[in-house]
């Protein structure tokens, strides 16, 4: 596993949470195969949540480059997760926004899994106040 992969994957969906989703709280659990990115904020609209890896995609059209980036934050992050054989998907959660990050043993069903793959490491979470 690459460690600055999984830094800037990171980095990106704690950034874009943090800067539009509203949310106050930004959650990050992990098993053996799976890191799962969770907010509490606003959430996107069903229809937006096929197109938010797309490159220059942004779900609220009114945000110009000055105010709200360049709609790369997420393309990126798929590019660099699909770089390293895993997989990420965006769900809506209740409330905000769930992403999960799925390392290559999950994709992989030849793999030898480890002993405990539900083993949960540590919770990270962020506040925003």
């Amino acid at each position: 596993m690459s460690r600055d992969a999984l830094q800037t994957i990171l980095s990106n969906l704690t950034q874009n949470a943090l800067r539009y989703s509203e949310a106050t709280e930004v959650t990050i659990t992990a098993t053996a195969d799976k890191i799962v990115f969770s907010d509490n904020g606003k959430g996107v609209p069903p229809k937006s949540l096929p197109y938010l890896f797309e490159r220059f995609y942004r779900v609220d059209k009114s945000r110009s480059r000055e105010t709200g980036g360049l709609g790369l934050g997420l393309a990126i992050v798929k590019e660099i997760a699909e770089q390293q054989g895993w997989q990420i998907r965006a769900e809506p959660g209740h409330p905000g926004l769930v992403f999960s990050l799925l390392l290559g043993s999950t994709l992989d069903k030849n793999n030898a899994r480890r002993k405990d793959p539900h083993h949960f490491y540590p919770v990270r979470r962020y506040a925003t106040s």
